[in-house]
C-alpha cells in the first residue's frame, strides 16, 4: 500500500470518529502506523547518476560537508514529492506585551 493511500484511509477513518472519541482516533493512528514508509534514499537513487551522490545515498555521510550534501538531496526529494515542511510557530513577543502581562 502506498503512503498516499494510507494517509487517505487515515483521514477517512478519523473523520468518521466522534470529536470526543479518543479511542476511535487512536485506532486510526495505529492503522496508519502499520503503513510502510518509503525509504527516500532508495527512491532518490533512481533520480541521480552522480557517483558521489550515489555513494552518499548508499553509505551515509562521513563528514559534515557530506551530511550537508545529503540534506540537500533530501530537500530535493521532498520538493519532487511535493512535501512541504510546516511553518514554524510565531514565537515573537515584545517587551510591552511582557510588561502588560507580568509588569509592574
Amino acid at each position: 500500500m502506498n503512503n498516499e493511500k494510507c494517509t487517505d484511509e487515515y483521514f477517512e477513518c478519523s473523520s468518521s470518529c466522534d470529536i470526543d472519541d479518543a479511542e476511535c482516533e487512536e485506532t486510526c493512528v495505529e492503522e496508519l502506523k502499520e503503513c510502510p514508509i518509503p525509504d527516500w534514499r532508495d527512491e532518490m537513487k533512481g533520480y541521480t547518476s552522480n557517483s558521489m551522490e550515489l555513494e552518499l545515498l548508499e553509505n551515509g555521510p562521513k563528514s559534515w560537508m557530506q551530511a550537508m550534501r545529503l540534506g540537500a538531496l533530501h530537500n530535493k526529494w521532498k520538493k519532487m514529492k511535493g512535501i512541504k515542511d510546516p511553518e514554524p510557530p510565531d514565537c515573537q513577543s515584545s517587551f510591552n506585551e511582557f510588561s502588560s502581562k507580568y509588569g509592574s
